[in-house]
């Protein structure tokens, strides 16, 4: 009983969400990725990788933080036309319950806009967020997660001294889990950096998307997404310290 469950509820969430990526890729994500990408208002370094790593599936695009905007929402868009035919490429973020909550954003579109909602306030609740993105990791379907545990320069890392190489920033990766997540999954890891001019500021979802626009505002871009590393499998034994050294590594070298 507990497996027929499950499958139905993955059967819903496949369906569900087809139908947001279909309206929402032809009507407003695929238009705006085009025209941010022929703009160069967003320039994409290995995107034929991300987009292979995309399709094969059972996959965690893992980056830095800096925006709510870029992780949570352009990048599941230049996947865009390829989730239209692969549903699995049709991203779930992992964003956390206090944003979705102050949005005032109920359950049932959190599942069909691919949300895994995290409670960071909370271990347990933290995990069981994970639980769930184990289910859908399983299933085939692509994850985008942040290991950062929070925006870079946000509320969470405030006070923090990020590490710095070669003009990148990025707090240091300590109490992250997704390693293990991939370990115990058996998924791919495909490590990305993004660069965002104002990634320092606490800049608002609105505002990150009204920077894309007008020449007052060219200051604020490009917004560079970069994959320039292979996506790689973690392998045993695993040990998470040493993990997650290692995603530190190929994202701030993505």
């Amino acid at each position: 009983m507990k497996k027929l469950r499950l499958w139905a509820w993955l059967l819903w969430v496949i369906l569900s969400g087809y139908v947001v990526a279909w309206i929402l890729g032809i009507f407003i994500l695929g238009p705006l990725t085009m025209y941010f990408l022929l703009t160069r208002r967003v320039i994409v370094r290995g995107y034929w990788r991300l987009v292979g790593e995309a399709l094969r599936g059972k996959l965690l695009i893992l980056t830095n933080h800096p925006t709510v905007f870029v992780e949570t929402f352009l990048l599941g868009a230049l996947l865009f036309p390829w989730f239209l035919v692969c549903p699995w490429a049709f991203v779930w973020t992992m964003p956390d319950k206090r944003l979705l909550d102050l949005w005032n954003m109920p359950g049932w579109m959190r599942v069909m806009l691919r949300c895994i909602v995290v409670d960071r306030r909370s271990r347990v609740k933290g995990g069981r967020g994970l639980l769930i993105a184990g289910q859908i990791v399983r299933a085939r379907f692509v994850v985008v997660g942040n290991p950062e545990q929070g925006r870079t320069f946000g509320e969470a890392n405030k006070n923090k001294i990020p590490l710095v190489r070669n003009d990148r920033e990025m707090q240091v990766i300590e109490q992250s889990l997704l390693t293990q997540l991939a370990y115990e999954t058996g998924a791919r890891i495909l490590p990305g950096y993004i660069e965002v001019p104002y990634a320092r500021e606490q800049v608002s979802l609105q505002e990150c998307f009204a920077r894309m626009f007008g020449k007052d505002n060219a200051k604020h871009r490009p917004v560079i997404l970069s994959f320039t590393r292979k996506a790689y499998r973690i392998t045993g034994p695993f040990d998470l310290a040493k993990e997650n050294e290692r995603l530190q590594i190929e994202i701030m070298e993505a």
